[in-house]
């Protein structure tokens, strides 16, 4: 927090001329990211910390991708929707799959 409201201070005044006085720290955050990307800065976002999981967390597996699934991938017939489905699949049983 203290880190935003510095980076926000540091903003030129016609920059924060745009943003409510009683902005909260996401409003001024997405402006501090804007106007470093508008000048051409490199915009760089933290990962977004997670929660660790309990030790003894009985997570059941993600469904496995089907070999139907993996082709229907780099099909190019195959609807971007249908395709972002099966990306999200494989990505989560790659996730777990590490998590072992």
């Amino acid at each position: 927090a203290a880190q935003v409201e510095a980076d926000f201070a540091a903003l030129p005044e016609a920059v924060r001329a745009h943003v409510p006085a009683d902005a909260d720290l996401r409003l001024k955050k997405f402006a501090i990211q804007t106007a470093r990307a508008a000048s051409g800065q490199k915009v760089v976002t933290p990962p977004t910390p997670t929660a660790p999981r309990p030790a003894s967390s009985t997570t059941s597996a993600p469904p496995e991708p089907t070999d139907v699934e993996v082709m229907a991938l780099g099909d190019p017939r195959t609807p971007m929707k249908e395709k972002r489905e099966i990306q999200q699949k494989i990505d989560a049983w790659n996730a777990w799959q590490r998590s072992r």
